[in-house]
This record gives structure tokens, C-alpha cells and sequence, in this order.
């Protein structure tokens, strides 16, 4: 059984992806300095991926009900997304939809083609690479599981990670936060196992968060300066995480709505990008709702052909 703790920070988790995804797609349809919020909403879902998968596997690890629950929480959402795309591409007479780069795209494995600078004219994944990430931290996993029940292990290899994550950024750059959100997921399941270690230390996680986000606002805004942007993104980010599972948040949202939201967030993230609708009416804030408005709908209605079309399907029984 989960604590009462446990349930506040995945009830807090559900509703700050519900506006992380949001901000993304707001990133993604405007750009600019948006990359700044949308980043930190990515390590948001990263360190989330790794502080709950480390939470209900805990204990004795079995590799076989592992990559069953993950097969049945993917692979239906993953069928439904690209049923729904590949209609899209037949319907707007898309060029490279049969080609070998699709078989590896349509099974979230597109990062690839991004990280290795390999050419990719599948209209498939529109550089989404962070399932990719997703998939590859779901095969590390159980390795990380036996390192992080050691502490010092643990804490060793967290500053490694950390370590290594600004050595890519700054010599392997990939012109997306990819190294940022690995210390994210590793973060992740670094606090599942030993918050209570340093937990004392984050009480003043909000302040330093609405300092370090105007700090990084304001340099890059005003005064073009962006040298410290990692390292000041960095701090934002895990000030972000330990905020969302520090505090209680009220929600303005009731909870049904907020757990069927959740179910949508697959479905929005990879959708999203194909469904922008811009200079439609002329008005950019017009068509930007009406892009979202598309969006959600759609997405919500691919997750309720979910729940009533997969909710019998389980694999490995």
C-alpha cells in the first residue's frame, strides 16, 4: 500500500503534466524564448517516468510483470496514435509514408534518426524524441534498480550523470534539452529512493524557483546573454520537481477530469505538432485556440477509444 504522501505527489505530478503538456504544445506552436518553460516540462515528465516507475517496483524486481505493465500501458495508445496519423497522411497525400524509416518511427524509436543526424522524410514522429528517451530509460531500468539501493552507489552515479549531462550539452549538443531530460529521468528514481537523505534541504524551493526562472528570463530577454542558461535551467527544473512533490496543490480542476486528462497526455504529445492550425483566420491567438481546442478534442477522443476498446487487452497472463 501507497502512503497518503504517495498520493499527494502523484496527484500533484497528474495535474502539473496536464499543464506541462500544455506548455509544450505552446512552446512548440510559438517557439522562442518558450523553450525555456517547455524544457522544464519535459524534465518535469522525465523525472516523473523516473520517480514512480522506481516507486512501484521497488523491492524484489520481476523483469516479466516489468515489461508486461509497460507493453500494456504503451502499446495500445501507440496503435491508436498511429492509426489516427497514418489516416492523417492518406487524407493530406503525404509523400514518405511507406518507407523503412516508418517502422522504427511508428515504434517511438525516431530520437535515433535525430541524435545520429540521420535523414528521416517519414512523416512519421516530427522529431519527437522524448518516447524514445522513455523507452530506452524503461530498458536501463532494472540495472539502475540494483545500483540505487546503495546510497553511495546511487549518489555517485546521480553526480555522474549530472556530470556527464553538461559535458553533452556543451560538446554533443543536439539543439534540444535531450541531456538535460536524462538527468531527469536519473533524478527521478535518485529521489524515489533517497529524498528523505536531503529532503530537509528543499524547503525554499519555491522562492529559488520564481528567482532562478526570472533570472534566466531576464538574461536571455533583455540582456541576450545565455551562458549560464544550463546550469540556471538545471537549478529551475529540480526547483520545479521538488515544489510539485513539497507542497500540497489545490486543484482548480475536479478529479475526474484531471485523471481522464492524464490518459490524454500520450495522445496530445504526439499529435500535437500535425494538427497546428496557423494563418487560418488571420488572427494568431485565434488559431492558436483553435489548434488546442483540435488538438484536445482529438486526443481525448483517442483516449476514451482506449478505455473502451483496450481496457480487456492484457498481455503475458
Amino acid at each position: 500500500m501507497y502512503s497518503n504522501s504517495f498520493y499527494k505527489i502523484s496527484n500533484n505530478f497528474n495535474f502539473s503534466k496536464i499543464i506541462s503538456i500544455y506548455i509544450v504544445v505552446i512552446g512548440h506552436y510559438f517557439g522562442g524564448v518558450l523553450w525555456i518553460p517547455t524544457a522544464v516540462s519535459l524534465f518535469i515528465f522525465a523525472f516523473s517516468s523516473g520517480f514512480f516507475t522506481a516507486t512501484r517496483y521497488r523491492g524484489q524486481f520481476k523483469y516479466k510483470k516489468y515489461w508486461i505493465a509497460k507493453i500494456n500501458r504503451l502499446l495500445c495508445p501507440l496503435i491508436i496514435i498511429n492509426l489516427f496519423l497514418l489516416t492523417l497522411f492518406l487524407l493530406q497525400g503525404r509523400n514518405g509514408i511507406f518507407i523503412w524509416q516508418t517502422i522504427p518511427t511508428i515504434l517511438s524509436l525516431g530520437g535515433f534518426f535525430n541524435w545520429f543526424h540521420i535523414p528521416n522524410p517519414s512523416p512519421f514522429g516530427h522529431g519527437l524524441w522524448f518516447f524514445t528517451l522513455l523507452i530506452i530509460f524503461y530498458a536501463v531500468y532494472p540495472i539502475l534498480s540494483i545500483i540505487y539501493v546503495d546510497f553511495y552507489k546511487a549518489t555517485m552515479l546521480t553526480i555522474s550523470v549530472l556530470f556527464s549531462s553538461f559535458l553533452g550539452h556543451f560538446f554533443l549538443p543536439m539543439g534540444h534539452m535531450l541531456w538535460l531530460t536524462i538527468f531527469g529521468f536519473v533524478f527521478g528514481v535518485y529521489s524515489s529512493f533517497w529524498r528523505q537523505k536531503w529532503s530537509e534541504l528543499i524547503c525554499y524551493m519555491p522562492i529559488m524557483l520564481v528567482f532562478l526562472l526570472s533570472s534566466i528570463l531576464i538574461l536571455n530577454v533583455i540582456f541576450h546573454f545565455n551562458n549560464f542558461n544550463y546550469i540556471l535551467l538545471l537549478m529551475v527544473c529540480i526547483s520545479a520537481v521538488e515544489t510539485i512533490m513539497l507542497y500540497d496543490i489545490k486543484f482548480f480542476l475536479p478529479n475526474s477530469l484531471i485523471h481522464f486528462l492524464t490518459g490524454c497526455i500520450i495522445y496530445i504529445y504526439f499529435i500535437h505538432t500535425y494538427l497546428f492550425v496557423k494563418n487560418f483566420t488571420g488572427i494568431c491567438l485565434i488559431d492558436f485556440i483553435l489548434s488546442v481546442t483540435v488538438i484536445t478534442i482529438c486526443g481525448s477522443i483517442m483516449h476514451y477509444i482506449a478505455i473502451k476498446k483496450c481496457s480487456g487487452i492484457v498481455f503475458g497472463r
